[in-house]
């Protein structure tokens, strides 16, 4: 019998594993293995999160492709430039990645906060999310399809401070980078659409490779 796909869903900025809560049960559900690693999103920085992610999912990533299996990412807002920055260290190929409101381009929201230094060196994360960071890109050919979802329904007033659609934290022009194979905008803000069905079932039809 074939190993079952084994996803990796990585939570984001200031958030916990529970958050992607989810798209865990959706995906076990469908039949897929899942691991959901607790990485220091708030506090730490952008190495403390990928030591993490190395600590709690590389050798379950190498040991399920020893067996003949397959894994892919899917990460929420952080989560998916964690999950971009790990690949582009080396980590081993998925068959798929798939981000959800993450900000490629970075967040105008982190470009605010940073005016005040004090508030860098407290929250080191808000460096990587900061406007003109460049995530790692991953131009074609390559060996796995890359998803984009993005919300553009902001709810309360920081949307306000966004330039164009956006989902009250990111803009959809970040949400959705040039490499992508996939995009999809849904009308779902940043807090709510990783657990929306629409975007479970977005994440489960690309994952079983179909479109977004």
């Amino acid at each position: 019998m074939a190993e079952p796909l084994l996803v990796l869903l990585l939570h984001g900025y200031a958030r916990t594993r529970r958050d992607m809560a989810s798209l865990d049960r959706a995906l076990v559900a469908a039949g897929h293995r899942t691991l959901s690693p607790q990485l220091p999103t708030t506090f730490g920085t952008l190495e403390d999160c990928l030591q993490a992610l190395d600590r709690q999912a590389g050798d379950t990533v190498l040991a399920h492709g020893a067996n003949g299996g397959t894994y892919a990412l899917v990460g929420h807002s952080y989560g998916g430039l964690i999950a971009r920055h790990w690949l582009a260290r080396g980590a081993p190929t998925p068959c798929a990645l798939v981000s959800i409101a993450t900000p490629h381009g970075g967040s105008e929201l982190a470009d605010f906060a940073l005016r005040w230094p004090l508030i860098g060196r407290v929250l080191p994360p808000l460096a990587c999310l900061r406007c003109g960071v460049a995530a790692p890109h991953f131009d074609a050919p390559r060996r796995f399809r890359i998803g984009a979802i993005a919300g553009d329904r902001p709810r309360g007033p920081a949307g306000m401070l966004l330039a164009g659609p956006n989902d009250g934290r990111v803009t959809v022009a970040s949400a959705l980078p040039d490499d992508a194979d996939a995009h999809l905008v849904l009308p779902l803000d940043h807090q709510r659409i990783h657990h929306h069905p629409d975007t479970l079932a977005a994440v489960g039809r690309f994952l079983a490779g179909g479109p977004l």
